[in-house]
Order: C-alpha cells, then structure tokens, then sequence
C-alpha cells in the first residue's frame, strides 16, 4: 500500500516538476516581449527626441525658438500616447502570460486530484 502512495506521489512530485520549469519558460517568454516592447518604445523615443533636439540646435533667434513650441507640444503628445499603447500592449502579454500559467496549474491540479482524492474517496466510501 505505501509502495502504491508513494508511486503515485513521485508521480506527481515528477508532474508538478515539469509543470513548474513549463511554467518559468512561459513566465521567461513573457519577460523577453515585454522587455522588447520596452526597449522598441525606448529606441523610439530616442530617435524623436534626437530628432527635436537637433532641430533645436540649429534655431539661432526668438522666431525660430517660437516655431519650436508646436514641435514639443507635439513630441509630448506623441510621447504620452506611445506610454499608454505600450503599457496597454504590457498589460496584454503580462494577462496572456498568466492565463497560459494557470492553466498549466489547474491543469496539474486536476490530474493530482485524480490521482490521490478520487481513489482516496472511493476506499472510504467502502
């Protein structure tokens, strides 16, 4: 009887193993697109702001200054937009990474709960 319990708890111990290291390659995978997204948002970021600031340089009076105003209003607003769709595209991957997670789980769960309370409760039902 102990030898069957403890099969069966290898077993598991074995399933719940492979479901955690599944589990951490899902969470990695989730970690190297969201650091993908950060660093795309980041390089352009970069690039607008290389962009405006060398236009910056080149203004030489007070109308050329004034002309620059629009620009920055503009490169904010671009700015604060990209921040919210990355962080909404953040979000995503971050809920699809924990459905995927969960699901692993309930899944190990499920097949545990099979293995060990099912006949556990037959045998008392007896």
């Amino acid at each position: 009887m102990f030898e069957q319990f403890n099969t069966k708890l290898i077993e598991a111990s074995k399933q719940f193993a492979d479901a955690s290291f599944k589990a951490h390659g899902l969470a990695m995978e989730g970690f190297e697109k969201v650091v993908g997204i950060q660093i795309a948002a980041l390089e352009e970021r970069v690039n607008a702001n290389a962009v405006f600031f060398g236009k910056a340089t080149e203004a030489r009076g007070l109308e050329a200054a004034k002309s620059l105003l629009p620009e920055s209003i503009a490169l904010t607003r671009e700015a604060t937009e990209a921040t919210i769709a990355r962080s909404q595209e953040v979000i995503g991957v971050v809920t699809k990474t924990n459905e995927a997670i969960t699901a692993l789980f309930k899944g190990q769960i499920e097949a545990a709960n099979e293995a060990f309370v099912k006949p556990a409760a037959k045998k008392a039902a007896k």
